[in-house]
């Protein structure tokens, strides 16, 4: 998903550009360890079906830790702006 603006913030040093770049680089980083825990388990006999239920509460538990991130963040946001 790339965002998409025509606005002198986004192409400057602490715009829009280099704070999506620096949380792009986090979230790849973090797939990638999880990634290869999958992978590392994946290849054992009669796992498979056990990861994927493993893979949709783990995909529920990133979902609600990153909804809580962006709460504090926004609050964070708030005061400092503040």
């Amino acid at each position: 998903m790339e965002l998409v603006y025509i606005d002198v913030e986004y192409q400057k040093e602490g715009g829009l550009r280099s704070i999506c770049s620096e949380l792009k680089k986090s979230f790849q980083k973090g797939r990638h360890h999880i990634y290869k825990v999958i992978d590392k388990y994946i290849r054992k006999d009669d796992l498979g079906l056990k990861m994927l239920e493993v893979a949709k509460i783990l995909g529920k538990r990133i979902e609600k830790r990153m909804k809580y991130i962006s709460m504090k963040l926004d609050e964070m946001m708030d005061y400092e702006s503040s």
